[in-house]
Formats: C-alpha cells, structure tokens, sequence
C-alpha cells in the first residue's frame, strides 16, 4: 500500500535524543486527517546529498490511507521517527503534512538528552537521566527517565552439556519509559428522537509507562573466568553505538554488533578464545495500564 501524508499535524508527542557515538533522535508526534480508516503512521526522514541552508531535517509525516467504505470524520494518528545519527549542521527538524508544517529547534542547553553510561573518570557525577518531552491532547508533561548502566549481575554458571561457562546481567534498564498508542471506541455520531442512530469507531489516545530491561548472557570456552573483563568490554560496547540498535528494538542486530565490540575488547586484554564467545540478548518489560490522554 502506497503511504501518503497525513493532513494536518497536531502535537509534538516526544523528542528524546540518545547521546551515545555517534548521538541519534526519536521523535513521535500526532497528526490528523479527514476520514477514518487511516494506519500505520511513520515519520520518515528525508535524505540530503547536500545540507539543508536552514539546518532543519525534515521528517515527512505519512500513514496508509484507508481502503473501501470511510466515515468523514477527523481522526488521530501517531507518527514516530528515528535518526541513527545527528548530522553535524542539524539544529533543529520540521514535520511535514501534506496542508502544513511544524517546526521544532534544538537547544544545546535542552535537557532531552539520553546518556547510557558514565565514562569511568567521572563515576563520582550523579547518574544520567533522559529527559524526555511528551505532550498530551490536553498539554505539555515532561517525563524524566532514570538509566542505570549494567545494573545487575545475575551470575556466572556453567552449560553442563558444552562445559561452557556463562555469564548473564542487565545491560541496560530504562525506568518509567513513557509509551504512546492509538485505539478506538465506538461513539455515538447522531442522535434521533433521544436515541443514537449513527455510530463509528473514532480514535483515541493512550498512554502508559513501561521499564524495560535488556538482558545479555555471555558465553566462553571452558576456563577462567572473565565475567568483570565481559562487563567492562560491554560498556565499551554501548559506547561505541550498539545502544543505539538495542533501544530501537533491534535486538539480533544489537547482539551481533556487541559480540563483535566484546571479542575486539577482549583479544586486546589477551584472551585468544575471545573469537569462541555466544551472545544471546533478552528483553523484559514491565508496564502500567493504558490510561486516556
């Protein structure tokens, strides 16, 4: 089905800006159009062989348009969108509908800033917080999201089987990570003589918060153990930009990228196994009840 932009757009939803290597963007936004039966809305980034004279990365705000019998009615529809990096000349990005536009600057000084882990000199600072911007139908909320770094051994054991020995903990854990969803109810549209004589499925806004934890289980030859050496080459890892595809929900992409940041890490402090090692990553969520925005 071919995407076409929405109609109108309504409201910034979240802007949450990863600061990992290379830094990357998300951002969600609600748009509207003029019928029902519109799905699947995306902010897709516009491509540039040359940089834009205004500095401002456009996201076009599309959605697949209904198929088949429509009711006229203005309708809500949530569009997210992700740069896996920053482009040095971007201050600022513009969503673009098919009647208007909206544009939104970035500020060096904004605290929307994700920031994974804390470099080893500077473990004295307080933790790094996201700030992230969510906006509601009704008005502005600003949601601040706790990050622990590799926040939790679970253990080192041993696969009878191969004799390997494995290590699992929590690479990354997000806390009260904010989550948008667009549902519908049906609704009375007309009324005749007291009672309802047209009814339709209109859209509506839910939101709920959820903690979401990415687990890795890291497994080695038979030998000594290097579990403190594995968790010290996983947050060299993180840094390095495999961050950026766990927190996208890419998670075999996320696994392959830190197997090979770990084996580069490890054959450096001199474990010629390092090649030999499995990565296996989990994710576990734990989530509030949608409630109405």
């Amino acid at each position: 089905m071919t995407e076409t932009h929405v109609h109108w757009f309504v409201e910034i939803q979240k802007v949450a800006i990863l600061k990992s290597n290379p830094p990357g963007l998300f951002v969600a936004a609600i748009g509207k159009v003029g019928t029902s039966g519109w799905t699947n809305g995306a902010l897709l980034a516009r491509q540039y062989i040359v940089p834009p004279e205004d500095g401002m990365q456009d996201f076009d705000f599309v959605a697949h348009p209904p198929e088949g019998v429509v009711l006229p009615m203005e309708s809500l529809i949530l569009g997210e969108g992700f740069l896996s990096e920053i482009p040095s000349w971007m201050r600022g990005f513009r969503i673009v509908t098919a009647n208007d536009s909206f544009e939104y600057e970035m500020h060096p000084e904004e605290p929307a800033l994700l920031s994974l882990l804390v470099p080893e000199e500077d473990t004295d600072r307080n933790p790094p917080v996201l700030s992230s911007f969510s906006k509601g139908i009704g008005g502005a909320e600003q949601a601040e999201v706790e990050i622990d770094e590799i926040s939790e051994t679970i253990g080192v054991f041993v696969l009878s089987e191969s004799g390997e020995r494995c290590h699992s903990f929590d690479l990354i854990k997000l806390s009260e990570l904010p989550e948008f969803k667009i549902d519908t109810e049906s609704r009375c549209m007309a009324r005749i003589g007291g009672r309802c004589a047209v009814r339709a499925n209109v859209p509506v806004l839910y939101r709920r918060t959820t903690t979401l934890i990415i687990e890795a289980q890291v497994c080695w030859p038979k030998g000594k153990d290097i579990a403190s050496d594995i968790e010290e080459c996983a947050k060299a890892g993180l840094l390095a930009g495999v961050a950026t595809l766990l927190l996208t929900g890419n998670l075999a992409g996320g696994a392959a990228a830190l197997k090979t940041a770990l084996i580069g890490c490890l054959v450096a402090k001199g474990h010629k196994f390092a090649d030999k090692i499995n990565v296996n990553l989990r994710e576990r969520r734990k989530s509030t009840s949608w409630r109405k925005v």
